[in-house]
């Protein structure tokens, strides 16, 4: 009796202490970006509306594709300073969306308090995994795959 009494509590142990597995070395837009974006920003009031901030849409509550999502954040202007780039293929810590997502502002042409709020504003910030997530796509080129 005292053994399976042990084993659970062992297990159960693991399980709660369980660390969220690696963010993919080279992730795929279509897989792993693009539903990270819908499932966390792409809601009608945010990034999913008719009029979404700075015009950026982000996910099927919008009726937009993965590949539309990706054209337009890649290469794109920020709408807060035209001098920012909100992706950057194989540059996360010169793209503004990545900037956005981590809350740093710091060094930035349009300052921290005219840079916009940390994204996503009306959520809990993205997990250091998500984050790392967007960066490995950033840095691996940004791809449309």
């Amino acid at each position: 009796m005292r053994r399976p009494a042990l084993a659970a509590l062992a297990a159960g142990a693991l399980l709660a202490g369980c660390p969220e597995p690696p963010a993919p070395a080279d992730p795929s837009f279509a897989q792993d970006v693009a539903p990270l974006f819908s499932s966390t920003c792409a809601f009608s009031s945010c990034h999913g509306g008719t009029a979404p901030p700075g015009g950026i849409r982000l996910g099927p509550a919008s009726n937009v594709s993965p590949s539309e999502v990706r054209s337009a954040l890649v290469d794109a202007p920020a709408k807060t300073d035209a001098s920012l780039v909100l992706v950057r293929p194989g540059d996360p810590d010169g793209s503004f969306l990545v900037r956005k997502l981590e809350g740093r502002f710091e060094d930035l042409p349009c300052g921290p308090d005219h840079c916009g709020e940390r994204m996503p504003q009306r959520n809990f910030p993205l997990s250091d995994r998500d984050i790392q997530l967007v960066r490995n796509w950033v840095s691996q080129g940004a791809k449309d795959n």
